[in-house]
């Protein structure tokens, strides 16, 4: 069947999670880093890690499909893909100032290693950039991109914090912490490869974007725009509010103010989604064996996420908003109510795998609509 993983969801947990860091950094101290556990605090930066990699994911895979034959037209891709990916980083990094520092004697001194890594990171991508942007697109692009990756210097947190732990032994705490996180220890222990695929030279084998003629190509194209739209929204709605609590100020903004950012962002999501719903149920189902059941399971899904954010929402007007302790707490059950919610949504298009649609399958591997879904 077309998907034989769920569509990308938003990851509205992570979402709650960055707020309680925030709202927790607030609370102490007026506003001053709050220490936590090793533990919590690992798990904190490796939320936003897999945050960050899911957009430096679908930006490499952006340009692993590119058709690099057209130079100019795959240097514009690749430097917007750039671009994307540090905006990413930018989250990344704001949502680690928010984390406040891991309990050990060594905690200044990691959250220190961790930044200075942060800057150079920062370097590597601004160089990266202004490199391709040079590019003669005159001449071959690929055998220039391909130069440009393979001098560009690896990112990697572990050295500095392997320096620190020689010195101050409860650091190794933080790196085994990290290590036991595969998808973690990914990100901040190996090698970036956001924009390191190696280039086809040709387009993705069947990829189009004709418009849609049968009923089929027009369910496939409908789908996948609704939800690939959907999920773009939300995510720009997440920028937003991560750009807007960068400009929180505590002495003068208050706890009031910090639940409504939650609040408003969710009411976008609640909006976005009933868009999402209204689209897929006005498609026509597919002319195929099952089609009406298997319609049935995104429009199901559409009914079901309405009701994830519709509660969400009740939830969030709910939330204690005293002072900015107290908002932390009452977002303490949130992120895994959220998370459950839509695991159980994610779980639900397994039931695609007992469907046989050879055409719609096609469809969805070839339409240029689903690139970011398949």
């Amino acid at each position: 069947m077309p998907f034989r993983s769920s569509p990308r969801l938003p990851n509205l947990g992570a979402v709650a999670i960055a707020i309680l860091a925030f709202a927790l950094s607030l609370a102490a101290c007026g506003g001053g880093t709050k220490s936590v556990s090793a533990d919590a605090w690992v798990t904190s930066i490796c939320r936003s890690a897999a945050n960050y990699q899911k957009v430096s994911d679908a930006q490499g895979e952006k340009i692993g499909k590119l058709d690099f034959g057209d130079s100019a037209a795959a240097k514009k891709a690749v430097v917007a893909a750039i671009g994307e990916t540090d905006k990413a980083s930018t989250t990344l990094e704001r949502e680690f100032d928010s984390a406040g520092k891991p309990d050990l004697k060594s905690g200044d001194a990691v959250v220190k290693a961790f930044k200075d890594q942060f800057k150079e990171n920062d370097k590597r991508t601004a160089e990266l950039k202004k490199k391709v942007e040079a590019i003669d697109t005159k001449k071959d692009f690929t055998e220039q991109f391909l130069r440009i990756v393979s001098d560009t210097p690896e990112i990697n947190f572990k050295p500095k914090l392997e320096a620190l732990a020689s010195k101050e032994s409860d650091a190794q705490e933080v790196i085994d912490g990290i290590d036991d996180d595969p998808d973690c220890a990914a990100l901040y222990f190996e090698s970036d490869s956001d924009t390191s695929s190696e280039p086809s030279g040709k387009p993705t084998p069947g990829a189009t974007s004709a418009a849609p003629n049968t009923v089929n190509e027009k369910w496939v194209a409908g789908i996948c725009t609704s939800f690939s739209g959907w999920v773009k929204d939300i995510d720009n709605a997440n920028t937003s509010l991560q750009a807007s609590l960068g400009k929180f100020d505590a002495s003068k903004d208050s706890p009031k103010d910090l639940k409504q950012k939650l609040v408003d962002f969710l009411k976008t999501g609640q909006a976005e989604t009933k868009n999402l719903k209204r689209e897929v149920d006005a498609l026509k189902a597919p002319e195929v064996k099952d089609g009406a059941a298997i319609h049935k399971v995104f429009t199901n899904a559409g009914t079901e996420l309405v009701k994830i954010f519709e509660s969400a929402v009740a939830d969030a007007e709910k939330i204690n908003a005293s002072t900015f302790q107290s908002v932390a707490d009452d977002i303490q059950g949130f992120e895994q109510k959220i998370t459950s919610s839509f695991d159980e949504v994610s779980s639900a298009f397994d039931q695609l795998d007992g469907f046989s649609a050879p055409a719609l399958e096609q469809a969805f591997a070839s339409r240029s609509e689903c690139a970011d879904l398949n």
